[in-house]
């Protein structure tokens, strides 16, 4: 542990190097963390400027990403849906069968 001074302040203040090299890494993870996001279309992407008239359009690969997102979330919910009501009329012949016996 070394003591600073920092600009601001005229006291000594504790600097832990560990935990700043510790910091450092988990900022540069963070960062890959939102770039691939941001690639997935999962976050925010920086736009540089607004554009607007006939340049303002959505980029191809935008779109595609969109339709396969699209397709896994239709395919998720039929699929919960098809097991729910595999369940319900499971279950009601189960309870059809024991109220019949």
């Amino acid at each position: 542990m070394n003591i600073s001074l920092t600009e601001n302040s005229k006291e000594p203040q504790s600097v832990d190097y560990d935990s700043r090299a510790n910091y450092d890494s988990r900022a540069k993870f963070h960062i890959r963390l939102l770039a691939a996001l941001r690639v997935l279309g999962l976050s925010r992407q920086v736009v540089p400027g607004v554009t607007v008239g006939k340049k303002a359009y959505v980029q191809w690969w935008q779109r595609l990403l969109a339709l396969v997102t699209l397709v896994i979330l239709l395919a998720i919910i039929s699929i919960a849906l098809t097991a729910a009501i595999g369940l319900i009329l499971l279950a009601g012949g189960l309870l059809l069968e024991g109220a019949i016996t």
